[in-house]
């Protein structure tokens, strides 16, 4: 955190930074389309248990695809990026996580409102984008019809639904017996903890497709490190929110660039971990990287050119 705040303090380093970000943006996609489009070639599906990790990096990208669209100077250069940021959302819906559904929905109304007051707001632009996503995913389906009733079971399946909220009263439960200091970091003691009080409760050990997981990062942290754990996480959240509303509160004149540097890091931040804990290993240098961009992003009063 401490490092990032200090790097990206100059404006002059946010906007080499905002381009290394938007590139970092355009080689995960290929990397997403090449995955997902060989399963869909080859196979008629995808790998859903690799692939839907692709909905929260994407997610991770997407503001600042989002950023540089706003502020290429060409149209040649604002039409790319604007591609970009429809690929990325179009992938993100593709891969299926409803959970990513949620936080894309989030990042892409909040991003409008927060910049909306600007005169430069290209309705047009929003209209092509919409149209754009919506060839792509009727495109997919059209082509793959096996990927779409593989998603469609996938996002109506109840049975999914009651092992989740059957996993989510236990773990309520196992919580419940530590509430304010939890149980430690330990994935493997936690799972060893549930399993114990499945059987305890049902009289037989999970079965070998029932979650060991609690499948939500809030009762996850909930059973980690209690009330405290939940409290510090949600406020660090909350505080996000209020900064984002607080700016675009402002009198209406045209965003600074570092605000809206401001308003694309906290969208990504807030998007991320809305559906993915912060404090689980491959989380915790995002989630840092990502605060300290968001720190560093100072208001400035006089606008951009």
């Amino acid at each position: 955190v401490s490092a990032t705040f200090y790097l990206f303090q100059k404006k002059e380093v946010k906007k080499r930074g905002l381009l290394v970000l938007g590139l970092g943006g355009v080689l995960y996609l290929l990397y997403a389309i090449y995955l997902v489009g060989s399963d869909l070639i080859t196979r008629g599906h995808m790998d859903y248990g690799r692939d839907r990790y692709f909905a929260t990096v994407l997610l991770f990208f997407l503001p600042f695809s989002l950023l540089n669209a706003k502020i290429a100077q060409g149209k040649l250069s604002r039409y790319l990026w604007m591609a970009l940021s429809v690929m990325i959302s179009s992938m993100i819906i593709i891969v299926g996580v409803r959970g990513g559904w949620i936080a894309l929905s989030f990042v892409l109304i909040l991003w409008y409102l927060l910049t909306r007051r600007e005169r430069s707001v290209n309705k047009k632009g929003v209209v092509f984008s919409l149209l754009a996503t919506l060839v792509i995913l009727l495109a997919t389906v059209s082509l793959f019809p096996d990927y779409f009733r593989e998603m469609k079971g996938h996002t109506l399946q109840k049975i999914q639904l009651s092992l989740r909220f059957e996993a989510w009263q236990g773990y309520l439960d196992l919580s419940l017996q530590s509430p304010v200091l939890g149980h430690g970091l330990s994935e493997e003691e936690m799972k060893k903890d549930y399993r114990s009080h499945y059987t305890k409760i049902k009289g037989h050990p999970p079965g070998p497709y029932k979650p060991l997981t609690p499948h939500n990062q809030y009762l996850q942290l909930f059973y980690r490190q209690g009330v405290i754990g939940v409290g510090l996480y949600m406020l660090i959240l909350a505080l996000v929110v209020k900064e984002l509303l607080k700016g675009n509160l402002r009198p209406h004149t045209p965003p600074t660039f570092n605000l809206l540097f401001f308003y694309a890091s906290s969208l990504s931040l807030l998007g991320e971990y809305l559906i993915r804990c912060m404090l689980e290993d491959r989380s915790l240098i995002p989630f840092s990287f990502l605060l300290g961009l968001v720190l560093s992003s100072e208001k400035e009063e006089t606008p951009s050119e």
